[in-house]
């Protein structure tokens, strides 16, 4: 409580506000169906992988370009997106763990906030030029994460149509797994591709690295695509990786 009324929890206030107050954009991915009124979290999942050759050359470009694997797979993602839109405006939520303090680190629970990404793709950048300002806003992004992005739409009356989120429409993340199976005592656990048959948004991918590998999950609202639509996104995705 006391970390909400200081002067650094303001700072972040403040940047947060020159981010997503005025006009908030949002994404206008083509539909299979006719949006519903109220927003439905009806959800699809699909899951692709990428092989060790791609996955290398994505890391020597996070080097060559001091960045990181996960600001190359986001700024990809937002490519991909202005590909579909035709938009150079695009928010892309970025779940965040919120455990910046060492004591939090072995706490049991869920810290995670969502912080949001605002970009501007625009067709007359190179990738590597895009790339540089997507980790210059990621940088301040994942400094000014401990503010409740939520907030804002609460305290500042920011609204849009009912049948859409209240922010962002997509969501990325980015989780490193530690290894692909454990095993204690007589158990032996490995990693399960899960179908939760739920989507907060729109489309989110989750990119799960792991042993020189990343699997991506795409989720996706069955409300307004088809699975050989969301099949053939994620197909665009690696081939725009």
């Amino acid at each position: 409580n006391a970390l909400l009324k200081s002067e650094r929890i303001q700072k972040q206030k403040d940047f947060w506000l020159s981010r997503l107050t005025g006009e908030i954009p949002v994404l206008d991915m083509p539909l299979d169906f006719a949006r519903p009124s109220q927003k439905s979290m009806e959800g699809g999942t699909l899951f692709s992988a990428i092989d060790k050759e791609l996955l290398d050359e994505l890391k020597k470009l996070a080097v060559l370009t001091e960045s990181t694997l996960f600001m190359v797979l986001i700024s990809a993602y937002s490519v991909l997106l202005f590909k579909y839109t035709g938009q150079e405006d695009i928010l892309i939520g970025i779940p965040v763990e919120g455990r910046n303090h060492p004591d939090l680190k072995d706490i049991i629970g869920s810290f995670v906030n969502n912080a949001v990404l605002r970009s501007y793709p625009t067709g007359d950048k190179t990738f590597r030029s895009y790339l540089n300002e997507v980790k210059e806003e990621l940088i301040k992004v994942f400094d000014y994460q401990d503010y409740p992005v939520d907030v804002l739409v609460a305290e500042y009356g920011i609204k849009r149509s009912s049948g859409i989120g209240p922010i962002f429409d997509t969501l990325f993340m980015m989780q490193k797994l530690n290894t692909t199976e454990w095993v204690t005592g007589a158990f032996k656990f490995e990693n399960y591709n899960y179908n939760s048959r739920r989507s907060i948004v729109d489309l989110g991918i989750g990119a799960y690295y792991c042993d020189d590998a990343i699997t991506f999950r795409l989720e996706y609202c069955v409300k307004l695509f088809k699975a050989d639509t969301m099949e053939r996104f994620l197909k665009q995705y690696e081939v725009i990786l």
